[in-house]
């Protein structure tokens, strides 16, 4: 395991407060609340076999200092640094060399997440981006399936709930059955609806049909993520 230094004392006391099993043991997962005299001071979330893959310091019931995620095999993967419980600051994601491989940087939980993949020869590219205000998803969801950018998820949010217009695209570029699927506060509804509430809910984004092809004329902020 990468051992990323600790945000949590070592005098604590664990305590299980979760545990997750699905049939087959094909996912599991147990979740502990780390107590310094008494307080809470961190949480840690442990796999099948005991290794630990997040670790998150605490104070006051909020994430507070830094949250450290490995993979099932203890790769390290992501060091994001929290502050009353928001990001702030830069958040680091590393490769399987143990070398950062990109980072993003928010303020007081407002910027963007940025993910990276991979690939078996080293090389790296901007897998998704989410737009996030004040802590919650706020603005578009993207996901790219290689280097080339090809988009193949967008989705829209508004302050923590799906709002707006969802689309998921196959291999070909062809949307798949059941897409665009349209969302009002987090609520599933038809097109025809979702046309209706346009005309006074301007917080979402307006149909095209064009929109319904996976190119997009990003703006220059989200090329410079893309190319970062």
């Amino acid at each position: 395991m990468n051992h990323a230094k600790s945000g949590i004392p070592r005098d604590i006391i664990e305590k299980t407060v979760h545990e997750y099993k699905q049939e087959g043991m094909l996912h599991y997962h147990r979740v502990t609340d780390c107590f310094r005299n008494g307080t809470l001071v961190g949480r840690r979330v442990y796999n099948q076999e005991g290794i630990m893959i997040i670790e998150t310091a605490m104070k006051d019931g909020l994430k507070h200092g830094r949250e450290l995620t490995w993979s099932d095999d203890g790769q390290l993967l992501l060091i994001e640094p929290y502050v009353r419980g928001k990001i702030h600051g830069t958040a680091k994601q590393y490769g399987r060399n143990g070398k950062v491989i990109g980072m993003y940087t928010m303020v007081q939980g407002t910027g963007f997440d940025v993910w990276r993949e991979e690939n078996e020869d080293k090389t790296v590219f901007v897998s998704e981006i989410y737009s996030v205000q004040d802590g919650f998803p706020n603005g578009y969801e993207w996901h790219f399936a290689s280097s080339k950018q090809d988009l193949w998820h967008e989705s829209h949010w508004y302050m923590g709930k799906r709002h707006g217009i969802q689309r998921v695209w196959n291999s070909k570029g062809k949307l798949r059955r059941g897409y665009p699927k349209f969302y009002i506060a987090d609520r599933p509804v038809s097109r025809q609806g979702y046309l209706k509430m346009r005309l006074t809910d301007k917080s979402l984004p307006i149909f095209q049909e064009i929109d319904n092809l996976p190119l997009r004329n990003f703006p220059q902020e989200i090329k410079s993520l893309m190319s970062s």
